[in-house]
């Protein structure tokens, strides 16, 4: 006795023993790492114009082939992105859904000559705002 588990319809997801341990199923860990509390967040590289899911985290640009576009789909409370380059030859534009905007512009570009290779953009209230930006080795 003693015993508590979370389960959906089919797997316990954790189970808490009576002592005190806690075992958690395959389906919220990867290997040991516990999914979707930013340790472990998905990672893609794109090469054409795309529109972001509620399944990205992080998605990179290689723009060889030309300009490319990253639509930000409709805000939510909290959301958070990571989106830069893998390989940034010309233009990146990261556009936003509908009259929401990025601090207050309709774009946020990132050019071939630009020293940040990564913007990390939040959503609050019609607004995607940038948090941080991470800088291309080459401008340091």
């Amino acid at each position: 006795g003693g015993a508590l588990a979370f389960h959906n319809y089919t797997t316990d997801l954790l189970s808490i023993a009576s002592s005190g341990a806690a075992t958690f199923s395959s389906s919220v860990t990867a290997g040991g790492i516990l999914k979707g509390v930013g340790f472990n967040q998905p990672i893609s590289v794109k090469t054409a114009n795309y529109t972001l899911t509620d399944a990205d985290y992080t998605v990179m640009f290689n723009t060889t082939s030309g300009n490319l576009t990253a639509t930000l789909p409709a805000g939510v409370e909290g959301r958070i992105y990571n989106i830069g380059y893998s390989v940034l030859a010309n233009q990146l534009t990261i556009t936003p859904n509908g009259s929401e905007t990025i601090n207050g512009d309709t774009s946020f570009i990132i050019n071939s000559g630009a020293c940040y290779q990564t913007v990390t953009l939040q959503f609050l209230s019609g607004n995607w705002y940038i948090l941080s930006t991470a800088y291309n080795q080459s401008c340091l």
